[in-house]
């Protein structure tokens, strides 16, 4: 049976493009495990602010918004996703201060596969990520990805994207 995050809970997805990220937010979304205004995808804030989810020219706005978002949503005590690669620990110490912070719990959400299927699936995707692009990306998941890596920064549990399915 799929687990479901604690309430008040930040949830961090973590994984190269064409994981599953969306695929797996979508989900909670459909199971009630989280509201559809507590998903702060970069994608979706990219698009409100850029006009274009791939357009990476306002990606400091963009997390910034996204950061004031968690924000709030940590404060209320409301179950918060946050649907981006979130590959470094740079990039993902901000979320992890934030819902400190607001004395929340993070679990770290590990979505990963091959390269090969990453590479599937992208191009199943109106909106491709380049293939030496997509092979950096998982190689920095290999890096920085590992459990033992993402308990050390702050998140209290981590698991794999089929423990939530």
């Amino acid at each position: 049976m799929a687990r479901t995050p604690a309430p008040g809970t930040v949830v961090l997805l973590v994984g190269p493009p064409a994981a599953g990220k969306s695929t797996l937010a979508a989900r909670l979304v459909a199971r009630g495990a989280v509201a559809a205004h507590a998903v702060l995808a970069s994608d979706d804030a990219r698009a409100r602010i850029a006009g274009d989810e791939g357009d990476l020219r306002h990606d400091r706005r963009v997390f910034a918004a996204m950061r004031a978002a968690l924000k709030a949503l940590a404060r209320a005590g409301e179950t918060a996703l946050i649907d981006a690669t979130n590959l470094t620990p740079g990039t993902r110490a901000p979320w992890i201060r934030i819902a400190r912070a607001a004395g929340r719990p993070v679990l770290a959400v590990r979505c990963d596969a091959p390269l090969e299927e990453l590479a599937r699936r992208n191009e199943l995707r109106i909106r491709r990520v380049p293939r030496g692009l997509l092979a950096r990306l998982c190689r920095t998941m290999a890096l920085h990805g590992a459990a033992a890596a993402l308990r050390a920064e702050g998140c209290d549990e981590v698991l794999d994207a089929e423990a939530l399915g």
